[in-house]
Formats: structure tokens, sequence, C-alpha cells
């Protein structure tokens, strides 16, 4: 089964819209998640991290099969080609949170 991460807008500290990346990691580790894009009824594996548009949202819908992965989001900050830009000093973290159906079930059974 694999779950859809919400194609959200995301912002920035000062309430513009995010350019930057998304990273979505296995839950709890610092390995990278497998994603997946979906065209028509067959999932593509995708590149992660995913690069967000101008406008601060994913290219394509996300999809994942773990039941919870962490996301990091990134702002760039660089001075040349997000896509390309390796260097760690180009990077400033956002945010880090953990998304998925473990986490929604957690919240319904404390209810």
């Amino acid at each position: 089964m694999y779950l859809s991460f919400p194609q959200n807008q995301f912002f920035d500290a000062d309430g513009k819209p995010l350019v930057g990346r998304v990273t979505f990691y296995v839950h709890d580790s610092d390995t990278e998640a497998d994603v997946y894009t979906l065209t028509g009824t067959t999932y593509t594996q995708a590149s992660n991290p995913q690069f967000l548009t101008e406008s601060g949202t994913l290219e394509n819908s996300i999809f994942f099969e773990a039941s919870i992965v962490d996301v990091l989001l990134e702002k760039y900050v660089g001075s040349s080609s997000m896509e390309s830009d390796t260097d760690p000093s180009s990077w400033e973290s956002v945010r880090t949170y953990s998304y998925g159906l473990g986490l929604i079930r957690a919240l319904y059974e404390m209810r």
C-alpha cells in the first residue's frame, strides 16, 4: 500500500513561498526513504530529495510505502542552481517532522 504526501504549499519564516527541497527519511533514521510518483496507474520511483517550485509546492504528488516517514524541509540559500548544489552551507533547515498512517492511528487511539 502506498501513502500519499499532501501537495501543501510551504512557506519560509517571512511568509514567502519556500524555495528549497523536501527530503523523506525512513522513520527514526538517517536513511532516505524510497519515494514514488504516479503516472496513470503505475508507481515510478522518484528522486529524493524533491525540489520545491517557486510557489513552494512539489511538482508532483509523492507516495511512499512506509507507514511513517520523517520529512526535512530546507530553504535554499545558495547562489547557484539548487538542483545541483551539494554544498551543505547552501541549505538551511526549516522544519523536521514525521508524517504517515501510524501517526494518524496513534492520535485517534489517544482520544
